[in-house]
């Protein structure tokens, strides 16, 4: 396992995994120094990972419960200025009351931009325990 300090100051934790299945390569963690929260898991993985094996990552190695609905949001990640601020709202607290009573698992881009950004936002905001992926 190696560890290093992030430009940004997280520090990551990874470890090269050689036969992992479906030919995962490397996994590790995350550590922001501005967040409380757990540290964010990822892994490096081939376009050509079956659906399977990524579950057994997900379940197995990470020990992610099954989701009860998968929130997929997708977007552009440019500037997201289309929307009215009330809008905005009201996808923040629907989103923010699917995540508070639900076990779902959220999926995005995984960028802090555009849409993306309003959901990383919210999941900031709600006092619940949430997977995102992305």
């Amino acid at each position: 396992m190696t560890t290093r300090v992030l430009p940004t100051g997280g520090i990551d934790h990874t470890m090269s995994v050689d036969q992992y299945p479906g030919g995962a390569s490397d996994l590790g963690a995350i550590r922001f120094p501005s967040s409380s929260k757990d540290p964010a898991m990822w892994a490096k993985v081939p376009t050509s990972m079956s659906e399977d094996d990524m579950e057994l990552l997900l379940s197995k190695t990470w020990k992610l419960e099954h989701p009860s609905v998968v929130i997929s949001v997708t977007g552009g990640a440019g500037a997201f200025t289309a929307l009215k601020s009330k809008d905005k709202l009201v996808i923040e607290r629907g989103l923010g009351q699917a995540i508070k009573t639900t076990n779902a698992w959220l999926v995005t881009g995984g960028t802090d931009a555009g849409v993306m950004a309003l959901v990383g936002r919210t999941v900031d905001k709600v006092e619940s325990r949430t997977t995102c992926i992305g």
